[in-house]
């Protein structure tokens, strides 16, 4: 039973983060980093399903409260692989506020997502 609603979690995690990568796609098509990432993330997925959400709560547990906080400094730390990787910090200090709205909502579900798959380790 856990490990069927722990796989319906990561379906939904990498739901929501391939939804986050096509939108990110779509608005920033010159953008290396996002065009990587889903490449990365693809990849990923065929290593296990489970690896990218992993990845992903690897990145940002020490940066929860920035995220849920909607700390703009998040985007400027260099010590964070997943914001470089996706090239964000970037796209933020270019995009409008509506964008950065999206991309924070997308950040903050993801980490909820994250947060119900690590209670069911």
């Amino acid at each position: 039973m856990v490990v069927s609603i722990k796989n319906q979690v990561v379906t939904q995690w990498n739901s929501v983060f391939q939804q986050f990568i096509n939108e990110l796609a779509k608005k920033y098509p010159d953008t290396g980093g996002v065009k990587n990432m889903n490449i990365k993330f693809n990849i990923g997925k065929t290593v296990s399903l489970n690896y990218p959400i992993n990845m992903f709560t690897e990145n940002v547990k020490e940066h929860k409260t920035e995220i849920r906080n909607k700390n703009s400094h998040y985007f400027v730390n260099e010590d964070i692989p997943f914001i470089k990787d996706l090239e964000l910090d970037k796209i933020y200090e270019q995009t409008d506020e509506e964008t950065k709205m999206t991309i924070w909502n997308y950040l903050i579900a993801l980490l909820d997502i994250s947060e119900v798959y690590d209670k069911l380790k």
